[in-house]
């Protein structure tokens, strides 16, 4: 029996951009465009999910019958939902075509490749920031965020 790999996956380098530090400071108007968006549509989802499932406890699955008073109050909530959570992912979606990587949308926490040395790493830019200050390796994490200096990074 074959042991699993404990080794991170290989990157395909004919699919994903590397950004030197100045494109990625380049991208911060849009990444923080796209944080706000992000934020504003996983609140409208929350509050939506959050209405539908309060509706739920309080009249159980007859809300979801059409005759029910209550059923168009829990059908608005299902597509306030739905219509959120299409949001996000197209936003999402549209990020990742750009060689922009969420990490996590509740702080707007953002990831573009660049090349450090001879090494593949993650530039990180966090909603609020004024600019792409800081990399990790690609699988640290925010947890190994180290601020960037600029003669290391390729292309600078």
């Amino acid at each position: 029996m074959r042991q699993p790999s404990t080794e991170a996956p290989a990157l395909d380098l004919s699919t994903i951009r590397i950004f030197t530090v100045t494109e990625a400071n380049a991208m911060v108007p849009r990444m923080e465009l796209a944080a706000a968006d992000l934020n504003h549509f996983q609140e409208e989802y929350l509050n939506a999910r959050e209405h539908r499932e309060e509706l739920t406890r309080e009249y159980g699955r007859s809300i979801m019958e059409a005759d029910h008073p209550y059923h168009q109050d829990w059908h608005t909530c299902n597509d306030q939902e739905s219509r959120a959570q299409g949001q996000i992912y197209k936003i999402m979606k549209q990020l990742r075509a750009e060689g922009i990587q969420v990490k996590d949308t509740r702080i707007g926490l953002m990831d573009l490749h660049a090349l450090r040395g001879n090494s593949i790493v993650n530039l990180c830019w966090k909603a609020g920031e004024k600019e792409v200050s800081h990399w990790h390796p690609l699988e640290g994490g925010i947890t190994k965020r180290q601020p960037i200096h600029r003669e290391e990074f390729f292309g600078e």
